[in-house]
């Protein structure tokens, strides 16, 4: 679920993320009725920072996907689309 918050709100840093969805940061508890049992839940720094870029990797390609639609919809097409050597600051 935290992830999926995340992809909606689009958070550029970790320490965004982490004031967005405060329950993603890795923390330790132990457990009231056991004092022997711990469980650590969440994600470290490093982690969260690699969501986010694959995040961004994936909304990148969803507009390469959109604008790539848009322009064959309306016609206009371009092999070098389709041969990976058209930049999408182009579009």
């Amino acid at each position: 679920m935290q992830l999926c918050v995340l992809g909606n709100l689009c958070p550029e840093t970790v320490e965004e993320s982490i004031a967005m969805v405060p329950s993603i940061k890795s923390t330790t508890t132990t457990l009231k009725h056991t004092k022997t049992f711990s469980k650590e839940w969440g994600y470290d720094d490093e982690a969260i920072e690699k969501m986010l870029n694959d995040m961004s990797l994936i909304k990148k390609f969803e507009l390469f996907l959109c604008l790539v639609s848009v322009r064959i919809s309306n016609g206009y097409y371009d092999s070098r689309i389709w041969s990976g050597t058209y930049q999408t600051q182009n579009m």
